[in-house]
């Protein structure tokens, strides 16, 4: 399922200022947004058809942390898991993922940490 289709018309140019990764990837025919939506499009179809269309609308307002969460979805895929998308603990949280491998389960909430760049320099 193709998610992040090309647009219909041809504009080459970089991200704007004040615009966003999606509204980026929805309207640049620059080489790189292609590639980013050729990449983006392979990363999400590794999940089920309905789960991809949950990430793909959550990535319109929440760029970063759904972006996060499929990286860590896809890392838990290849690292073994079968995984189980935003199941209910017997908690009542609804974690992004129930991540079962061969010797136990695990609940997993992808969050992104924020650094304080300043902090980082």
């Amino acid at each position: 399922m193709v998610h992040f289709k090309e647009p219909d018309s041809d504009d080459p140019s970089v991200m704007r200022p004040g615009e966003s990764e999606f509204e980026f990837l929805s309207r640049s025919t620059w080489i790189r947004a292609r590639n980013i939506r050729a990449f983006m499009n392979d990363l999400l179809s590794y999940f089920p058809e309905d789960h991809q269309k949950k990430l793909y609308t959550r990535l319109e307002d929440q760029w970063k942390p759904t972006y996060f969460e499929m990286i860590v979805g896809r890392t838990l895929q290849l690292l073994g898991a079968d995984l189980e998308y935003e199941s209910g603990a017997s908690n009542g949280k609804r974690p992004d993922y129930l991540a079962t491998f061969p010797d136990g389960k695990v609940y997993i909430e992808a969050t992104a940490p924020f650094y304080d760049v300043a902090l980082t320099d």
